[in-house]
């Protein structure tokens, strides 16, 4: 996930510059900060990181330390870092960013906010999110301080960090506050509104990590009436895949296959919509095969019907080996028993397999000859 909302703040900050002295080092500022600009709009990382750095460059020319652009000038450089994947560098610079905010602003004043959120997020760490909270609850309690814990400042800083410790340190402990968001953009914009849908939905994508599928549909069923509300359908998609999803872990067809119905039902703003792969069981390696060390794989053609179910598979090649060192030679549709039990396996889990469907003219079609691969590997 990329940090931006730092940046939009960044841009507004630095728009006059007209009061400085030394007109080339006007020059050259105004020409880096364009070309960062440029590079933002484009989504450019890598012009965005020399950009960034360049303007701070010029910026540390033209201001004094105290000046409060520094600092801002120093995030955007951090954030840029960040967005392209130089996590260590960013945290080191995002870090001497904050103190210098601190010195000018003072350690409570709301204008760290941005910069807490920021060093946050290049503090995540997978599966570990100690580090992350430590900032953002920072952040959350001068937000609280300055603005009120029922306020649409404290709800937007709470679902950034609820999403970004899920989604960057893939952890459920930002959980409770998605929650706190989604209460409050309940209470204060209503169900229908776009922020309490993507609360909602964001707690179901947490809860499907962690195999509470039931609770996972619960929440997207909840965000709903919000994404039906707005305008673009990427977000009904994105509700009904998921339910697809969680519907077929639970071995909940009949429900799932309203939701595959829905997604095509969509195709009256996308009329020849293809069709989409929306769940993918894996399949279970046969364990003596496992014990054996061999490996395989089943490819299979087959036809996706208008419901998005697959019907009459084929299988088109069959293969087993065993791995380096093994003595089991490699074999092709033969009748070796570990042939026929990968064909079972994959079969097993390919009868799972659920697309949305074709729509050709607003209207569900099957699809004929669809092929997919299933494989039978180790890891080591």
């Amino acid at each position: 996930m990329r940090t931006s909302a730092f940046i939009a703040l960044i841009i507004v900050s630095l728009a006059d510059l007209s009061y400085a002295d030394e007109a080339a080092d006007i020059q050259a500022f105004n020409e880096a900060f364009s070309a960062y600009k440029v590079a933002m709009q484009q989504s450019r990382t890598d012009l965005q990181i020399d950009a960034a750095l360049d303007t701070l460059a010029a910026g540390r020319k033209l201001f004094d330390p105290s000046d409060l652009r520094l600092p801002i000038l120093m995030a955007n450089y951090g954030i840029a870092l960040f967005n392209a994947n130089q996590q260590e560098e960013s945290k080191e610079v995002l870090e001497e960013a904050l103190e210098l905010a601190e010195q000018i602003h003072g350690k409570k004043a709301p204008e760290l906010v941005h910069y807490l959120a920021a060093l946050a997020d290049a503090e995540s760490e997978l599966y570990s999110a100690s580090r992350q909270l430590k900032y953002y609850k920072r952040a959350l309690k001068i937000v609280a301080e300055a603005n009120g814990k029922d306020s649409d400042e404290y709800a937007n800083l709470a679902y950034r960090a609820g999403r970004s410790v899920y989604q960057l340190s893939q952890s459920s402990s930002g959980r409770k506050y998605l929650l706190e968001a989604y209460e409050l953009f309940l209470s204060r914009k209503g169900e229908t509104a776009l922020e309490t849908g993507l609360a909602t939905y964001q707690l179901g994508r947490l809860e499907y990590s962690r195999s509470k599928y039931a609770k996972s549909a619960e929440y997207v069923l909840a965000a709903l009436p919000a994404f039906e509300a707005q305008e673009d359908p990427d977000f009904q998609l994105l509700a009904h895949a998921l339910l697809v999803q969680a519907y077929e872990e639970r071995g909940k067809t009949d429900l799932a296959t309203e939701h595959c119905v829905a997604i095509g039902r969509l195709s009256k703003l996308r009329p020849n919509q293809d069709y989409q792969p929306l769940f993918r069981l894996a399949p279970e390696y046969p364990r003596e095969l496992l014990i054996s060390g061999v490996e395989g794989f089943v490819d299979f053609e087959f036809t996706i019907d208008k419901n998005g179910f697959v019907r009459d598979p084929e299988v088109l090649d069959l293969v087993s080996t065993g791995r380096p060192g093994n003595s089991i030679g490699r074999s092709s549709f033969g009748s070796r028993p570990e042939d026929r039990s990968f064909e079972s396996a994959a079969l097993k889990a390919l009868e799972r397999f659920r697309y949305a469907p074709r729509f050709v003219d607003g209207n569900a079609i099957e699809v004929d000859k669809v092929k997919t691969r299933i494989s039978f590997a180790i890891e080591d």
